[in-house]
């Protein structure tokens, strides 16, 4: 499946940020990779407390909650990716990721050509406060389509090499420990705008259904009609801040065919409507 990852740019620059690097509880869609050039800042996710350092990378998953705290003299690259939601797949569920790995100098020079080649993506602003219409995301992803076959080739390599960085190589290549809870994962993210019932996945892991169940809450932490609507929400937010679809579109692809249950269930999972997600201020704009 490796070679079906669809790796997409957004936002790429160099940053002296500071003490004013400092935002609460932000959340996107998006993947975060960080090169501390020089001084230090640090990530807070939940309980923990990540300092980020000179002379190393960071990566932060997408839909990771955390609290940026930075200190003077802090300087950084910065790199926002998504993976191309009509794909259907989810790196993250193919592999085990570290969070923070010794940079190289070749690490440097990859985002030393981002900047050079792509300066319309960095950000303009890093205030999490400043409004932000929706449409910029949108024109990110229709520039970054339009862009020669070669900076395309480029830019999605050098993003696999930076990602590849934070691949633990102490684990196994999957995350789960159960390769048939592995199988039925992916193919829950490749259909995930069909109907999936239970007698097709427990077939699928070759168990009972009952057996199924528990062995996938047990990998999981949660049961199989509770992973297929998380990601569904999860595709629906990528869908909603960089496609213009109508809502009720959105909703279709995904499997949803009752709009009201659609908007409910998303509210549920985001704290707010799939209009007011489209349309508040966007924090994936943001350093």
């Amino acid at each position: 499946m490796l070679e079906n990852f669809d790796l997409q740019l957004l936002n790429v620059g160099y940053e002296p940020v500071g003490e004013e690097w400092n935002w609460k509880d932000v959340c996107s869609p998006f993947v975060r990779i960080y090169l501390v050039e020089s001084g230090s800042a640090h990530i807070r996710f939940d309980n923990e407390l990540l300092e980020l350092k000179e002379g190393f990378l960071y990566l932060i998953p997408p839909f990771q909650k955390h609290t940026c705290i930075g200190n003077k003299g802090f300087v950084h690259y910065y790199l926002h990716l998504y993976e191309n939601p009509e794909r259907g797949l989810n790196i993250f569920n193919e592999f085990k990721f570290n969070t923070e790995v010794p940079a190289r100098k070749s690490d440097k020079s990859l985002f030393q050509m981002f900047v050079d080649i792509f300066p319309e993506n960095r950000l303009d602003e890093s205030d999490p406060e400043v409004y932000d219409n929706d449409s910029y995301l949108r024109d990110l992803r229709v520039s970054f389509t339009q862009r020669p076959p070669c900076e395309k080739m480029l830019a999605k390599g050098a993003m696999l090499i930076l990602i590849s960085r934070f691949i633990d190589l102490n684990a196994s290549a999957n995350k789960f420990r159960d390769p048939r809870i592995v199988h039925v994962c992916n193919y829950i993210n490749s259909h995930i705008g069909d109907e999936i019932s239970l007698d097709k996945l427990s077939e699928l892991a070759c168990m009972s259904k009952s057996h199924f169940i528990r062995i996938f809450k047990q990998e999981m932490g949660q049961t199989p009609a509770q992973y297929i609507i998380r990601c569904r929400i999860e595709r629906a937010q990528l869908f909603l801040l960089l496609d213009n679809k109508p809502i009720k579109s959105i909703a279709d692809l995904l499997g949803f065919s009752d709009l009201p249950y659609f908007i409910k269930i998303f509210k549920k999972h985001t704290g707010q409507t799939p209009l007011e997600f489209r349309t508040s201020r966007l924090s994936e704009r943001y350093l």
